[in-house]
């Protein structure tokens, strides 16, 4: 399965290890955002041009929340083109009104609690 994460750098440590988790299971991250670094507008361009091909080649687009605006665009990629998604929320801000946006509460996407084995294990069975 071809699998893209999205979030912020403040993230980086849950996006490397559900990576390593997915990828030990015999999974294909499409693009690991983790390892670049940005020095100038270059950059951001060419990561950006990279992560939207990520997301419309992906399987299943994974958010970890919160996550940062680029992971936002990145997630209207996916509903726009129908993939399956997941959001792993690390606190419980998706479910306050004042806190949340419209489009995590769409039917198509799935918001997981919880430990990162149990969101690990429902996108490997296929659970989304």
């Amino acid at each position: 399965m071809k699998y893209y994460i999205a979030s912020s750098f403040a993230n980086i440590h849950t996006v490397r290890e559900v990576a390593a988790r997915l990828d030990q299971s015999g999974c294909q991250n499409i693009y690991d955002w983790t390892a670049s670094s940005v020095a100038n507008l270059e950059d951001l361009k060419k990561i950006g041009i990279h992560e939207k091909a990520a997301v419309m080649n992906c399987e299943v687009f994974i958010m970890i929340y919160p996550a940062g605006k680029g992971a936002n665009t990145e997630l209207g990629l996916a509903l726009a083109t129908n993939k399956k998604i997941v959001i792993y929320a690390m606190n419980h801000d998706i479910l306050d009104v004042a806190k949340t946006s419209s489009f995590y509460q769409l039917p198509e996407v799935t918001v997981v609690f919880g430990s990162i084995t149990e969101l690990t294990s429902l996108v490997l069975n296929g659970s989304i």
